[in-house]
């Protein structure tokens, strides 16, 4: 398949895939994983960035469906390399490590850091502290698909 080019308002991006495709994957993608399969409508009013990364294809599925996930803005250190350019996520929290994200919190009172770690934790991240250095882009994408297995 070619890539086709894109103009948008501030710079050039790249469409990996039509608009058709990603929500085909998409909903795939969600059904395959969700508890409760929703209609196409309903998951893309919840996961509209997630589509545009599938478009612009830094968000893949491999034959079971998990989610890999390229960095729009590679993460740097402090010399300017790249330490993080990609993320394969984890499809599932087990009751072990829900207790382990939890320790230390009082979930009712702190229910955004926890969230911070499952997010983290799905990501494949040492720390919840390392979401602070993502772009606004990759934020999203990492929030909408952690949704899914949460």
């Amino acid at each position: 398949m070619g890539t086709k080019q894109k103009t948008s308002v501030n710079s050039v991006e790249k469409v990996a895939v039509t608009e058709e495709v990603a929500i085909k994957e998409l909903v795939e993608f969600y059904n395959y994983y969700a508890l409760e399969p929703l209609e196409e409508i309903e998951i893309l009013e919840g996961m509209n960035i997630a589509k545009l990364a599938i478009i612009q294809g830094l968000l893949t599925f491999d034959e079971d469906l998990v989610p890999t996930y390229k960095l729009k803005n590679p993460i740097k250190n402090d010399k300017g390399e790249i330490s993080l350019s990609e993320i394969k996520f984890k499809t599932r929290i087990f009751p072990k490590d829900n207790i382990r994200l939890s320790k230390g919190l009082n979930i009712s009172k702190q229910t955004f850091e926890y969230s911070m770690r499952c997010m983290a934790f799905l990501a494949g991240l040492s720390s919840s502290s390392y979401m602070n250095k993502f772009s606004k882009f990759d934020y999203t994408v990492i929030q909408q698909v952690g949704t899914v297995f949460a």
